[in-house]
């Protein structure tokens, strides 16, 4: 499941990728099924998880590490696409002319 989960995943999104020519709908859609990859990745990666390490102080950090990581992608996420957008709205806008003197 974990490989399916995987190779869901890239197609989904290569298909997300040339799906803007037909329209935010179809968009949409394919971003939706796009989420289905890491809801079949996510229980496998946990049982990998649990089964690499054993019982103890070490699981229990790789665990919370684990947990972890989706607020810290969302966070970073969401600070770099405002900034990405921002200098590229900067970058866009006209510039006023020079005063002539």
């Amino acid at each position: 499941m974990y490989l399916i989960g995987w190779i869901w995943l890239a197609f989904s999104a290569l298909v997300a990728g040339f799906s803007f020519v037909s329209g935010p709908i179809m968009f949409s859609v394919c971003r939706a099924l796009q989420g289905i990859g890491p809801a079949l990745l996510l229980p496998n990666a946990m049982a990998i998880v649990g089964r690499t390490y054993p019982v103890g102080l070490k699981r229990n950090i790789v665990f919370s590490l684990f947990g972890a990581c989706g607020p810290t992608g969302f966070f970073f996420g969401a600070l770099f696409s405002a900034l990405i957008a921002q200098l590229a709205c900067t970058a866009a806008a006209p510039r006023p002319a020079p005063a002539s003197r």
